[in-house]
């Protein structure tokens, strides 16, 4: 299992909240944030990071 951070944007300008999850590869961290995205509405946005590295960017529809 691998680290990878989560950076939360509640779109309202303030700093981006982080959360750290365990996953074994991208795409499993990908799901989880799709999962953690759908689960909170107030997210417009979450960046997955590992190591300083952007993995993928996920994005509510407008």
């Amino acid at each position: 299992m691998t680290e990878y951070q989560f950076l939360l944007d509640d779109g309202r300008g303030a700093d981006l909240m982080t959360e750290t999850v365990e996953a074994g590869d991208h795409a499993e961290a990908e799901l989880l944030g799709r999962m953690r995205l759908s689960a909170s509405p107030s997210l417009q946005r979450i960046i997955i990071m590992r190591q300083a590295f952007e993995v993928a960017v996920l994005q509510r529809p407008q």
